[in-house]
């Protein structure tokens, strides 16, 4: 699965982009500048974007300003929302696990409820899966010696599953079970792909628990597994390779062709979870807790959302701005920073979102590609002009280090929760995971430092300062942002629980 990182360019490409997107803003910010006081925001967004797209309709053009104006809405209502929320001590997680019940009583996250429903559904299938591969048809616990075996197969069907329906991956692992007796050399695991409708075989394992390296070596040499890699224990994979000839591939993991993957086990684990269900205790149960808080934050899309900052993101789009300026006539435009310094900065972020849906349009930004729905842009240009008004605080000694990045921090919870709750069909799954990320704050954050410049050189330049001490103070905070993530987690999960139980109960 492709991370964030790989859709953006590097180094001098990425300036590049930015570089061709400085005009286009500079563009849209002196015609908002120079709109009649009459005229309202949407109108002269659409006038505007008509004017830089001809190509357009006009019934799109509408649309594109329509939805930039209501993202933009959104987003201060719920930012205040979380305001109140903080001052009456609320903790940020809270507020999020709290709009997100309330959203699912409104029906507006039915395609998010079905995205956990599915989780939900897969934990419940793992947990009567490892029961049955420990059972015996009678009912009775298994009293096989090789009992180990069956179980690490279905501990890596388990795991794999997790993190396919976390994913949204098409690919489901199964352990192969015939009716009756195991014909020989048969496949154990199988990774088959969904997505037609049809289960079709795309991955086979042969696993392969042996007490010690060797053991498992001889045991794949006893038998004829030709298309069908060679599953073994943890500690094992590289001496096991070793006593293998030819290229037989090795491996103490199961993966689907789009980079789903099991989590590996050894076989001392899988020798306890035997012993402990021969005991009579009951077998390991999966329930979110299976999950890592890291991986609910990364995909529910909420990572260094709660935590509060993602300081490289936020200062390379800085330098770059301060960098593309530098050594430009800037005449400030004390409009502008008004605005900015006052919170009256709805039409500013429309500007700015309009800008970079030309630059999308025209195909400048590879990470923003054409087509991409124009309150999705709305929202990276948002994250940005919000966050640089919070540096420029910082640096200017209104907020302290913790408290820039908890304002950093209600920044990006407010936008998750607007992308999580949208209820414009497709975009949701897109772009859950998409708000947080390198790509998006980036861009973001060259924005927001270039109007910081456009409001002045003395405005621009405190942003550019309150980036490079946020690095700083990031480091400083990592322990604290643990402790926060780990909160967060269980937020997340708690959340989770309540919109799946209100939908589908």
């Amino acid at each position: 699965m492709a991370s964030e990182e790989t859709t953006k360019p590097t180094g001098s490409a990425f300036e590049a982009e930015m570089r061709a997107l400085q005009p286009i803003l500079n563009q849209f910010m002196t015609s908002y500048r120079g709109k009649p006081p009459e005229m309202a925001d949407e109108t002269w967004l659409a006038e505007q974007l008509g004017k830089e797209l001809p190509e357009a309709s006009e019934q799109e053009i509408r649309h594109m300003s329509s939805d930039i104006q209501k993202r933009i809405r959104q987003y201060e209502m719920d930012r205040a929302d979380l305001d109140r929320a903080c001052a009456r001590g609320e903790s940020k997680s809270a507020w999020f696990a709290k709009r997100m019940t309330e959203a699912a009583a409104g029906g507006s996250t039915a395609q998010y409820g079905a995205y956990l429903a599915e989780i939900d559904r897969t934990l419940e299938e793992n947990n009567k899966l490892l029961l049955q591969a420990i059972t015996r048809k009678d009912g009775n616990i298994s009293g096989n010696q090789n009992l180990d075996g069956f179980i690490a197969e279905q501990l890596h069907a388990n795991s794999f599953n997790r993190q396919a329906a976390l994913k949204r991956s098409h690919y489901r692992a199964h352990v192969a079970v015939p009716e009756g007796k195991y014909p020989k050399n048969s496949v154990d695991i199988a990774i088959t792909d969904t997505s037609s409708g049809t289960k079709r075989m795309v991955k086979r394992y042969q696993s392969k628990y042996g007490k010690d390296a060797p053991s498992t070596a001889q045991y794949l040499k006893n038998g004829d597994y030709r298309n069908q890699q060679a599953l073994v224990p943890k500690n094992q994979k590289r001496d096991v390779r070793s006593r293998m000839t030819g290229n037989k591939t090795i491996t103490d993991h199961i993966e689907s062709p789009d980079g789903i993957t099991s989590k590996p086990v050894t076989k001392e684990q899988v020798k306890k979870i035997q012993e402990r269900v021969q005991d009579g205790k009951q077998p390991p149960q999966d329930s979110w807790n299976s999950f890592t808080n890291k991986e609910l934050l990364q995909n529910l899309g909420k990572e260094a959302a709660l935590a509060g900052v993602g300081a490289a993101a936020i200062s390379e789009g800085v330098f770059l701005a301060q960098k593309l300026c530098k050594g430009e006539e800037i005449k400030g435009d004390e409009a502008l920073r008004v605005a900015l310094e006052s919170g009256a900065d709805a039409g500013v972020k429309a500007a700015a979102t309009g800008a970079l849906k030309v630059a999308s349009e025209k195909g400048l930004i590879s990470a923003l590609p054409k087509g991409t729905p124009a309150g999705i842009i709305a929202t990276f240009a948002t994250v940005g002009i919000e966050d640089a008004k919070v540096l420029k605080r910082y640096a200017d000694g209104e907020l302290t280090g913790t408290q820039a990045i908890d304002h950093l921090g209600r920044t990006t919870v407010t936008t998750t929760y607007g992308m999580a709750t949208a209820a414009i069909g497709s975009e949701v799954g897109a772009t859950l995971g998409s708000v947080v990320p390198v790509v998006g704050t980036t861009i973001g954050m060259f924005v927001g430092g270039a109007v910081g410049y456009m409001a002045g050189a003395s405005y621009g330049n405190a942003i550019y300062e309150g980036a490079k001490r946020i690095v700083r103070t990031a480091r400083k905070a990592v322990q604290q942002m643990a402790t926060a993530i780990h909160a967060a987690g269980e937020a997340i999960a708690h959340a989770a629980q309540s919109i799946r139980s209100f939908l589908f109960s």
